[in-house]
């Protein structure tokens, strides 16, 4: 399933103000960056990421982040929350 687009309500790039892991983040892909940022102690990226406007702009600088097995381990559990804290 395809959950592409701002437009879609499921999709991670739909605005929707929530607050998740202690952050208020306008759409649950600047959730995920951030979180992602914060994990990888990328604290210039995450300051970024907090302060994009849009989920697209959060998964550009996102992209930046140098990651390691402890992000492969945990991401697909944080994009459960995520999604959950969303769906709430």
């Amino acid at each position: 399933i395809l959950l592409r687009g701002h437009k879609n309500p499921l999709s991670n790039f739909f605005p929707c103000d929530m607050h998740v892991f202690g952050e208020t983040v306008h759409c649950s892909e600047q959730a995920y960056q951030l979180r992602k940022a914060i994990l990888m102690k990328d604290y210039r990226n995450a300051s970024k990421i907090h302060s994009a406007p849009t989920g697209k702009h959060a998964q550009d600088i996102g992209k930046a982040i140098t990651t390691d097995n402890t992000w492969q381990d945990k991401k697909k559990d944080i994009m459960i929350h995520i999604f959950r804290e969303k769906l709430h």
